[in-house]
């Protein structure tokens, strides 16, 4: 029911904008669906911290960028050495790779961590320390009897 029917409505949308305001003002929100709020907060690590973290897991994921890639011409498929410089760790990821392959990433302190494609063409992975040693990956395509390494970094 209306209590003054013949106000203008422009008036009556001021006075709404204005209420808002006054809320607003007053610290009171509606919350805000953002994507920044929906995504889940990630943890950091650092050196050997990360040793056996998963990297997609941890802040690493945010800045990571290729040491080395080698490409296995016969197979088609992709072994890249990534690392974090902010994590200051390592891993390695295959892309486009079969089920059955088996890689890996160590480090100069013998840290390894190893990992095979269970499903689909992509694995990484977990995490090693980088700081202040060298570190490489190598993949075991499945059915071949050698392997193929990145260098050392």
């Amino acid at each position: 029911m209306r209590t003054n029917p013949g106000a203008p409505r422009p008036l009556r949308a001021t006075a709404t904008a204005l209420t808002a305001v006054a809320l607003l003002a007053a610290g009171y929100a509606a919350p805000a669906a953002s994507a920044a709020a929906a995504k889940p907060s990630l943890a950091s690590c650092y050196a050997s911290g990360c040793t056996g973290k998963d990297p997609n897991k941890y802040t690493c994921s945010q800045d990571v960028r290729d040491l080395d890639v080698v490409y296995d011409r016969n197979y088609t498929t992709t072994l890249r050495l990534r690392y974090s410089p902010s994590c200051r760790a390592v891993w390695a990821r295959e892309d486009d790779g079969r089920v059955g392959d088996y890689f890996w990433v160590r480090n100069s302190n013998n840290n390894t961590e190893t990992q095979h494609i269970h499903s689909g063409t992509s694995n990484r992975t977990y995490m090693v320390n980088d700081k202040d040693i060298s570190a490489a990956a190598c993949l075991m395509i499945v059915g071949r009897t050698t392997f193929t390494c990145t260098g050392w970094h």
